[in-house]
């Protein structure tokens, strides 16, 4: 801890003392490898420490924290340990805080990007709007003019004229206006974002932040501070299917539930089939992750986000607690 590395400058000892970095993406990359680092540097720390008041370890980890590699050296062997033991502790559970806090910045600043993006993109309906109006006026003049014909010919039209000459001039007013492909791509455009749900905008933002996600999820040990389960049930068949790339998932698992024999009363393991529970998700999301056209699947990268999403919240909340951790304890 108190060895300096001659490529950086510094010692374990200054590293353990480092704070979080911004909640980018390189930085929480970063902020799990310190993590990883402190819990490698810990070793058997914690057993040394159990017992031991809080405000003890606080108050001697602060001690080590203003004190550099050189001036520890001047301290005699046993208190350099307790100091250093007590400055991984706090230094590991700040770590744990930060790293949370990382996550829920992390989340919300996608929820904002989305929300930003649906408003550009509600901007740009607009425009969309008016030009779908238009050829739709377009459409009904040239419907009304064929009507206008008919009405005043000589010659009454058959029901089958009526048809093909109200089919041509509807196709011509189509090609008038750029064709059937370009206005289909225009009414789906228009269509794709109907509403106030940004959620599904997520996906883009979510990508590049997946690994790291997934990563933090498996790093951190969490625990509901209820009887309810059901996010953190999720959050584990999310890391389950981390290496599924298929767009949709099933929305059943394996799980292992004890049972008591009745007769004898020996208790054993047997396996059973479960259905992800989703209630935990706000009807918004429920409406995202769901494929309508296909019961029992799920959207596998809509479900992972909001998974993290309600995680984010629920820790925010103190409804979920992260072990280890002190801002985000189960109290």
């Amino acid at each position: 801890m108190l060895e300096v590395d001659p490529a950086t400058g510094h010692s374990g000892h200054d590293r353990a003392k480092k704070s979080a970095p911004r909640a980018t993406v390189t930085k929480l990359r970063l902020q799990l490898d310190h993590l990883a680092w402190l819990d490698g540097m810990a070793g058997a720390s914690d057993a040394w420490l159990k017992g031991v008041p809080d405000s003890k370890i606080a108050h001697f980890a602060a001690e080590a924290r203003a004190l550099d590699a050189a001036e520890m050296r001047d301290y005699g062997e046993v208190k350099r340990i307790v100091l250093e033991a007590c400055l991984l502790h706090q230094a590991r559970v700040r770590a744990r805080d930060d790293l949370v806090t990382m996550l829920c910045k992390r989340m919300n600043t996608m929820h904002n990007k989305a929300r930003e993006l649906l408003e550009t993109i509600r901007a740009e309906q607009r425009q969309r709007n008016e030009r779908m109006l238009a050829v739709l006026g377009d459409l009904l003049s040239a419907a009304k003019e064929v009507d206008l014909a008919a009405q005043t010919a000589p010659k009454a039209w058959t029901a089958v004229r009526r048809r093909h000459e109200t089919g041509r001039a509807v196709l011509e007013t189509i090609e008038v206006n750029g064709g059937l492909a370009d206005l289909v791509a225009e009414h789906e455009a228009l269509a794709a974002y109907h509403g106030d749900n940004y959620l599904p905008l997520l996906d883009r933002f979510y990508r590049s932040h997946r690994g790291l996600l997934l990563r933090l999820a498996g790093v951190l040990v969490l625990e509901p501070a209820t009887s309810d389960r059901k996010l953190l049930d999720a959050l584990e068949f999310v890391r389950a299917n981390a290496t599924r790339t298929s767009e949709l998932i099933g929305d059943t698992y394996t799980a292992e539930e004890e049972v008591v024999d009745e007769t004898t009363g020996e208790v054993s393991t047997v396996k059973v089939r479960r259905r992800v529970d989703v209630s935990f998700a706000p009807e918004a999301w429920r409406k995202v992750i769901a494929d309508r056209r296909r019961p029992g699947k799920l959207v596998r990268r809509h479900f992972e986000i909001c998974v993290f999403s309600c995680l984010a919240d629920e820790l925010v909340r103190g409804d979920v607690a992260a072990v280890g951790s002190e801002a985000y304890a189960n109290w």
